[in-house]
C-alpha cells in the first residue's frame, strides 16, 4: 500500500538556459516521482553565499 506525502522543493539554475533546465527538472520529477500539484512562477535573483557567479 502506498501513502501520499507532501514535498516542497526549491529548484535553482544559474548556468546555460535556466528556464529550459528548470522545465526539464520539473518534467523529470513529474515523470519519475509523482504529480506536481502546484508551482510558483520563475524568479531571477542575485546569487547569495558564493556570490562570484551569474544570477
Amino acid at each position: 500500500m502506498s501513502s501520499k506525502h507532501s514535498v516542497y522543493l526549491h529548484l535553482g539554475s544559474n548556468l546555460g538556459d535556466c528556464i529550459a533546465m528548470l522545465q526539464k527538472a520539473t518534467r523529470m520529477i513529474a515523470e519519475q516521482i509523482g504529480t506536481i500539484c502546484n508551482a510558483s512562477p520563475y524568479y531571477e535573483t542575485e546569487p547569495w553565499g558564493l556570490s562570484n557567479q551569474p544570477n
